[in-house]
Formats: C-alpha cells, sequence, structure tokens
C-alpha cells in the first residue's frame, strides 16, 4: 500500500484541529467517552420504503413491457406461461400413468385432479362469461345451443360415464364422438392463435 505524504496548510491543519475539538466537545456533553465503531442506523421507514422501491420496480418492469409490446394487458403472456407449465407436469403425469398401474386410491386422485380441472376450466370461462353471456342473451339459437351443449357435458362430466359405458358399444360411442368434435369444428369460426 503505498501512502502519500499530503502536505497541509497551516490553515487546513487549524480548521481540522477546530473540528476535532468540536465533536470532543460534543461527545463529552453527551457523555461518551470513547467511540469504538461507527454504526449506521437505518431509517425508521427503512423497511417501507423498501416494499414501495420493489413495487415500483415491478410497476417499472411492467410499463416496460407495455411499451415494447403495445400490450397494456399480460394476460396473454401469463396464459401462454401457464399453458406451457401445465404442457409439461401433463406429459410428466401421463408419462407416469403409462409406466404404472394404478391403485384404486390413485384412481380417485386422478379423477379428483380432473374434476379439479373442471373447475379451473369453469372459472377461467367465467372471465369471459360476461361477453358471452351477452351474445347468448341477444341471440336465441345460441342461447338453445349453450342449453344443450351444458347439458351434455353435464352428462359426459360425470364420474362414472366411461365405467358405465356398454364395452361392445365403445367403437360406436367413439366414431359418434369424433364425428360431433369434426362437425362442430367445422362450424366454428377460425381464430387467430398465433
Amino acid at each position: 500500500m503505498n501512502h502519500h505524504n499530503v502536505e497541509m496548510t497551516s490553515q487546513e491543519k487549524d480548521a481540522v484541529i477546530a473540528k476535532l475539538r468540536k465533536e470532543n466537545k460534543e461527545l463529552r456533553s453527551t457523555r461518551v467517552t470513547r467511540v469504538t465503531k461507527e454504526v449506521e442506523v437505518p431509517p425508521p421507514d427503512y423497511k417501507e420504503l423498501k416494499r414501495t422501491c420493489r413495487r415500483q420496480e415491478e410497476r417499472i418492469r411492467n410499463l416496460q413491457h407495455i411499451i415494447e409490446t403495445g400490450n397494456i394487458s399480460t394476460l396473454g403472456t401469463q396464459i401462454d406461461e401457464y399453458t406451457n407449465y401445465s404442457r409439461s407436469r401433463l406429459k410428466s403425469i401421463s408419462h407416469e400413468a403409462a409406466m404404472t398401474s394404478f391403485s384404486e386410491a390413485e384412481v380417485h386422485k386422478v379423477i379428483g385432479f380432473v374434476e379439479y380441472l373442471n373447475y379451473v376450466s369453469s372459472e377461467i370461462y367465467g372471465l369471459v362469461s360476461v361477453y358471452e353471456h351477452g351474445k347468448t342473451m341477444a341471440n336465441p339459437a345460441i342461447r338453445v345451443c349453450a342449453s344443450k351443449l351444458n347439458k351434455l357435458i353435464e352428462f359426459i362430466s360425470r364420474k362414472s360415464f366411461l365405467s358405465t359405458l356398454d364395452e361392445s358399444r365403445i367403437p360406436q360411442f367413439m366414431k359418434a364422438v369424433s364425428q360431433f368434435q369434426a362437425e362442430a369444428q367445422a362450424c366454428l369460426k377460425e381464430r387467430d392463435d398465433s
């Protein structure tokens, strides 16, 4: 370590000495005899300022996202992230299911999981139901279609539905399901999923 000798003028020395004497006098008046270490004490509102700073940083990131994409809502991004995550988890679950045989308890767990996914689906659909409800109320044909679809969904969503199928008629049932799906998809408007 290099020590550089810095020459002080007598005025500078006198100023430093006066400053030290003043500090000494102040310390004596507060009954401090010696300073061993200087401790920095954060202000009383430090934690609140830190939380505010984090919120502002999050807000800045959101505003940067808006500027970059021109999109105020992050809903699309959040949906994409959730979809990607859930796909990877569902792949893992399906691989595990394909490699092992289930116990009865696991079958009930899977049924519970499917019911949970149905619940999540209905909750998310509820977010757009106001728009859909408005369309349904304005068009009687859509109202009838929605009612029939709800009854069909309720019918095939029962826990016991698949176990009550007549095994000899499963090929006929699969053909009907495939035809329904193809016809339903043909009736839908094209949508931009990009």
